[in-house]
């Protein structure tokens, strides 16, 4: 369970963030270089705006792909005792069978720890995007997705 939810978790903040990051300076780019030649002036956003989104994004993306995983991993834990929540499949079904349905049950708790988990995916964009300047200030060179 828990490297399932660790890799969707992983796949989100090392690979979606920085292509989302990536994608988004280059739009501020071709914005800024479509106005150069407009009369109206194109505002850039502030720096560190597209790590901040691209960090939200991913981080939100994260909480909603790995939440129903955590639930029922969370309740193997709580009712370890308990029959149906011996196995994932069963705990799945445990948790879907609740008065509130499928969806709810799965998702409940989802803006506390999304909150948590976007917060998390900003601060680790963030230090990766800074160890990846001291490195490449350093000269060496680091092949990593559109940053290459």
């Amino acid at each position: 369970m828990a490297i399932c939810r660790e890799s969707l978790y992983a796949g989100c903040y090392l690979g979606v963030c920085p292509l989302l990051k990536a994608r988004l300076d280059a739009l501020i780019e071709e914005k800024k270089r479509d106005s150069a030649s407009s009369p109206v002036p194109f505002s850039a956003p502030p720096p560190g705006a597209t790590l901040v989104a691209s960090g939200a994004c991913a981080g939100l993306l994260a909480a909603v792909l790995t939440q129903p995983i955590d639930t029922v991993k969370t309740r193997m834990q709580a009712f370890m005792e308990e029959p149906r929540y011996q196995t994932p499949k069963s705990a799945a079904s445990a948790v879907s069978a609740g008065p509130c349905g499928a969806a709810r049950a799965l998702f409940a708790g989802l803006v506390p720890r999304g909150v948590r988990i976007v917060g998390a995916t900003m601060i680790l964009q963030a230090v990766r995007t800074a160890l990846l300047g001291m490195v490449a200030a350093r000269g060496v060179e680091v092949e990593v997705g559109e940053e290459a």
